[in-house]
């Protein structure tokens, strides 16, 4: 003799909910929700300060978030994972190149060689004056070239940076986007472009495009800067060149 239960119960799936996908794979995109919403909390809680991977991620999220979100942040009061994003910051994967697309990504996660973060730490050993200087965080190219202490950072980069100043034409040739930079350069200004172009295949295209054509920059700079002739220029600027404002310099 069998018995039937008339009453079934199953546990662990979202109530009143039309799947289009599978179950397994509905589950996986959930995880992926509940994972990114706990990353959020955790940047959001620690507050990172500017030399911090975090840092931009932090007031991307700033940017993105509901009116409530911003008020608890400004208020510092404790974020729950309902006030965070379900959405990943980029909707589409950009057709582009993937190597331009990665360091898109690792600029945004404060990945990159920039040192804010880091500073100089790579060059510590070719420039031996980066070790005590109190401008360690610098962008040498300023200070080389220009005389004076900016803080080197992914923002510094995309927005002011000589350097970088044909790359940077291209991409507002491409994008049209100058009035994004005709203030002064501030990573609540990176967190708003991202804001304005996440949704925007192209416009992320060209942004991946620029933040590649920065490493490439940077990296054939730091080269031509470990000749002997340019690192005894650059220890006897480093003490002595002007240092230029920036709220989050440290």
């Amino acid at each position: 003799m069998m018995r039937y239960a008339y009453h079934l119960t199953w546990t662990g799936v979202p109530p009143s909910r039309t799947f289009e996908l599978s179950l397994s794979r509905q589950f996986q995109a959930d995880l992926f929700i509940k994972k990114w919403q706990e990353r959020q909390c955790s940047v959001i809680a620690s507050r990172p300060c500017s030399t911090r991977q975090d840092f931009i991620l932090f007031h991307i999220l700033n940017a993105l978030g509901s009116s409530a979100l911003r008020d608890k942040m400004a208020s510092n009061l404790p974020v729950t994972e309902n006030d965070t994003l379900e959405s990943p910051i980029f909707l589409e994967l950009p057709k582009v190149n993937t190597d331009s697309f990665r360091v898109l990504l690792r600029t945004l996660a404060g990945l990159e060689d920039f040192a804010r973060t880091n500073s100089h730490y790579a060059r510590r050993k070719c420039h031996p004056t980066l070790r005590t200087s109190p401008y360690s965080r610098g962008c040498l190219y300023c200070c080389f070239h220009h005389n004076i202490h900016y803080l080197d950072s992914e923002w510094h980069s995309i927005f002011d940076c000589p350097l970088n100043l044909a790359a940077r034409e291209e991409f507002l040739l491409l994008t049209k986007l100058n009035h994004f930079f005709e203030c002064s350069n501030s990573v609540e200004r990176l967190a708003l472009l991202i804001a304005h172009i996440r949704e925007n295949s192209s416009l992320v295209h060209a942004l991946s495009r620029f933040a590649l054509q920065i490493q490439t920059n940077r990296r054939n700079w730091f080269r031509q800067l470990s000749t002997e002739a340019n690192k005894t220029t650059l220890a006897a600027k480093l003490p002595v060149v002007e240092h230029a404002f920036d709220p989050v310099w440290i």
